[in-house]
């Protein structure tokens, strides 16, 4: 409550936002008990069934939403809340449920389960070594939009309200490049893993040509929607007068994001987390955060500036990160991942054993083949010896016939 107070809130806002709060919490922690299991079925080649669990779900929940507030107007936001941690729930029981039915999380129960992982010491290191930095940047990057909330919060409880709408719209965009992100930093890793360092390098930058085109297609859409947008969030023409004037900047900011953030993740990919992290911590509260400071402390200027300042962050770490990328010494990462993977014990391949598993049926094909002919080659001897004594018998039959009819004659 005081730190809606703080935004400029009045204090009816803040009592709602704080009984708010208090369900939506159980809704996050539902949903990130939730993202540990999908996190584990992505990479293990069943995403797809997480996508369209995923619609289903957030469709249900967007329906049951309107649907209860069609038939109760003046149900209280906390109502919305609740609704959340159903839908969560019920989503987390679902996965759980046909995973463990298909039989997906079968190789990792025992490890899950049957076993103490902080016994294995490396693994255990390199998962804080590499979750620590991820969690670090998720923090800064939800905390450096706070921030931003509260210079908002210096011009207005409008600017408020415009700037939230406006960081709603800035999750849906970050969403479509983690997918990307995440989609090129498994498979870079896969390839440095295998001793592939020039195909990991290769996919490094197909996936950046792929990102900025998915960047540049999602602007030009979110500039087609531009006039029509402001009014599927909110009735209040100030509010509405306010995004619209953001729109150009947000999609530019879109696109220097798209490419800041997957360089991110494809540097990662590398093993090297902690030092892109730092880049995105120095650009974020070294570059973005004085500089929105600055412009509306000191010069006055209204939520563009704020915008202004994101879109000039972003470049800014897009660029270095690109120049970190660039300059990698692929081969040398592509050993000291495998030496990484070594020292955790994650040494067996799935490629190995399904070509052994393909050369073992190509072999075992091969020899019912050679048997089956070998079967067919001794049933045609067979069946020729036994035509050829036929045909012996035959004449055997005939010569004694004529024996005997010169005798009667």
């Amino acid at each position: 409550e005081p730190i809606l107070l703080w935004f400029g809130m009045d204090e009816a806002t803040a009592s709602i936002g704080k009984t708010y709060v208090v369900y939506e919490v159980v809704s996050i922690a539902i949903d990130s008990l939730g993202e540990c299991v999908e996190g584990l079925l992505e990479v293990t080649d069943h995403e797809s069934f997480c996508v369209i669990k995923d619609i289903v779900f957030g469709f249900l929940n967007v329906m049951f939403i309107a649907m209860t507030l069609v038939m109760m107007p003046e149900c209280e936001l906390w109502v919305v809340a609740v609704i959340h941690i159903i839908f969560a729930f019920l989503s987390v029981v679902f996965m759980v449920g046909f995973a463990t039915k298909q039989g997906w999380l079968r190789p990792f129960t025992g490890g899950m389960l049957k076993s103490i992982a902080f016994k294995n010491g490396p693994a255990v290191k390199n998962m804080i070594n590499t979750a620590l930095p991820l969690s670090i940047g998720q923090l800064l990057a939800y905390g450096e939009w706070e921030v931003l909330t509260i210079f908002a919060s210096h011009m207005g409880p409008a600017e408020v309200a415009t700037w939230a709408i406006l960081g709603s719209l800035w999750e849906t965009f970050e969403a479509t490049t983690e997918g990307m992100g995440d989609a090129s930093e498994i498979r870079v890793a896969y390839h440095l893993g295998k001793n592939r360092p020039d195909i990991a390098r290769l996919s490094s930058y197909k996936s950046l040509l792929f990102a900025m085109l998915l960047g540049v297609t999602l602007t030009s859409l979110f500039f087609i929607c531009g006039d029509d947008l402001p009014k599927w969030f909110t009735t209040d023409p100030t509010i509405q007068k306010m995004i619209t004037d953001l729109i150009p900047l947000v999609g530019f900011g879109n696109i220097t994001m798209t490419f800041g953030m997957v360089c991110w993740a494809l540097i990662g990919a590398q093993g090297r987390y902690q030092m892109s992290t730092k880049v995105i911590l120095v650009t974020s509260w070294c570059v973005t955060q004085p500089l929105a400071a600055i412009l509306t402390y000191v010069y006055g200027f209204n939520l563009q500036g704020l915008a202004a300042s994101v879109v000039i962050g972003y470049s800014i770490a897009g660029t270095v990160l690109s120049y970190i990328l660039i300059r990698s010494d692929w081969p040398r990462l592509s050993h000291l991942v495998q030496e990484m993977n070594k020292e955790t014990g994650e040494i067996a391949s799935s490629d190995e054993e399904s070509a052994s598993s393909s050369s073992s049926s190509s072999k075992s094909s091969s020899s019912s083949d050679d048997s089956s002919d070998s079967s067919d080659s001794s049933d045609d001897d067979s069946s020729s010896d036994s035509d050829n004594d036929t045909d012996e018998d035959s004449k055997l039959v005939s010569k004694k016939k004529k024996v005997g009819k010169r005798t009667l004659s």
